[in-house]
């Protein structure tokens, strides 16, 4: 591993699998007190990392729990590509779930509604379905297969004066909620990743970490109920690109020897140091952001409504899709 991919970066990424990648580098050396399976499907690969002590989160910069990653390996405008992902995040985030009951589950979209690239939980919550306040006496025949749901869209502390947190914490309290599912938008570390991978994680959220940015952390030491965090990478930063470009071209140019590839490190080093002073505060998005955004939040809407409602199925969710 070079050192324009170091381990003291680790906290800053967002996707746990490439913190993990990043760890065991390129002589693929196992990391104390973490596990890791990996599934493939025909349009879906599944990689679970599970941060099983202390050591390993350390190693990781993220509390212990599990963390899986949804990696579509086809086009998600391809509809079987597109039903697969969907059928997976279900799947996963029910395993998550604690068992039902009559709790309500809170669903919560935090991010930026006002950046394209950080619209991703609003826009899910503005398709979801909220049932908690069919779930009395007059209305009970309506609520059949159903379980009851709450729907929030904290904003940001920047155009509200108040933590995502505080919000979130006054509304469990307020509800008695079972269980919270957040969903949020994520940086990646590569191309491959931007718009295509889920992440799913039992460990709750700390609100702007990826940017450097830490507010409250919302989990379940702090809510005292299950927290599940469902995410998607948007975004990319630039030094990211120069060693994702960096490292391909080290790669074709290996055969030519060592004094070669030694050179390369160096120039990588220096430019990817330049960019991290330079380019601190840029981040780069697909630039049909907002297409994707819309495809995105159609899935995770599809996901979260078939692993919390049982009359809900990959062959009718789209029924449910409030827009």
């Amino acid at each position: 591993m070079s050192d324009s991919n170091p381990t003291k970066f680790i906290s800053y990424y967002d996707m746990a699998m490439e913190a993990h990648s990043a760890l065991r580098g390129d002589a693929d050396i196992e990391v104390d007190g973490v596990s890791e399976k990996v599934k493939s499907g025909s349009y879906c690969k599944t990689s679970t990392i599970t941060i099983l002590d202390e050591r390993g989160a350390r190693a990781m910069g993220r509390p212990k729990g599990q963390y899986v990653t949804l990696q579509a390996t086809a086009s998600l405008d391809d509809d079987t590509a597109k039903d697969e992902i969907i059928s997976s995040l279900a799947a996963t985030l029910k395993n998550m779930l604690p068992p039902k009951g009559d709790a309500p589950i809170l669903i919560c979209g935090i991010g930026n509604p006002e950046i394209s690239s950080d619209s991703l939980g609003e826009k899910t919550i503005a398709r979801s379905l909220p049932t908690r306040h069919l779930f009395n006496e007059e209305n009970r025949e309506f609520c059949e297969g159903m379980s009851p749901v709450a729907l929030v869209t904290p904003n940001v502390l920047g155009n509200t004066g108040i933590e995502t947190f505080e919000i979130i914490q006054a509304i469990v309290k307020r509800i008695n909620a079972g269980a919270v599912i957040i969903v949020d938008a994520l940086s990646t570390a590569s191309f491959d990743r931007l718009g295509s991978s889920f992440q799913l994680t039992n460990t709750g959220i700390v609100p702007g970490g990826g940017i450097g940015n830490e507010r409250p952390a919302i989990n379940e030491d702090t809510l005292h109920i299950p927290v599940i965090a469902i995410g998607v990478p948007t975004v990319i930063y630039p030094q990211s690109i120069v060693t994702e470009v960096f490292s391909a071209l080290k790669t074709n140019l290996a055969e030519k020897g060592n004094a070669v590839s030694q050179s390369w490190d160096a120039a990588e080093n220096t430019l990817y140091q330049l960019m991290n002073d330079k380019c601190e505060m840029y981040a780069v998005t697909p630039k049909d952001i907002d297409c994707v955004i819309d495809n995105l939040a159609d899935i995770l809407t599809a996901g979260i409504h078939i692993a919390l409602h049982k009359a809900i199925t990959k062959d009718n969710y789209q029924e449910y899709l409030s827009l």
